[in-house]
């Protein structure tokens, strides 16, 4: 009854169909930017990690040591390691990594360990949040 006097009204509830349009837009939209962006990240370059006397640098991004607050290492087999900048509240994607073949990464977490003792930057060991 009600469906019927709707129709002869000419209510068809065209404001909630169009919300419901937008927001199914919108969130198509939001998938479609984070699969691309899982994408870019799947064929990017290996990161290349060289420490200097006075700073790092991690792919495109050089940290002096007075810039970085904190070096978080997870608390694995195979560790995370996420360097976090001053003035940050969190480790950007571009200073989180982990180094490759089990072989040679716990002589290079050691070296990292140790510049970051001469430099007097914290190192935390505790589990890793991973996002995804």
């Amino acid at each position: 009854m009600l469906t019927y006097q709707h129709y002869e009204t000419g209510q068809t509830g065209t404001v909630m169909s169009s919300i419901s349009v937008w927001v199914t837009l919108a969130w198509g939209l939001f998938m479609t930017i984070v699969a691309l962006s899982a994408i870019r990240q799947m064929f990017r370059p290996a990161y290349t990690l060289q420490m200097e006397k006075d700073s790092i640098a991690l792919r495109k991004r050089e940290l002096k040591a007075g810039k970085i607050k904190r070096i978080y290492v997870s608390e694995e087999e195979d560790p995370a390691i996420g360097i976090k900048p001053r003035g940050l509240w969190f480790v950007l994607n571009d200073c989180a990594f982990k180094f490759e073949g089990e072989a040679g990464s716990d002589s290079q977490l050691r070296e990292l360990i140790r510049w970051a003792g001469e430099h007097q930057i914290p190192v935390i060991r505790k589990q890793a949040a991973r996002w995804m």
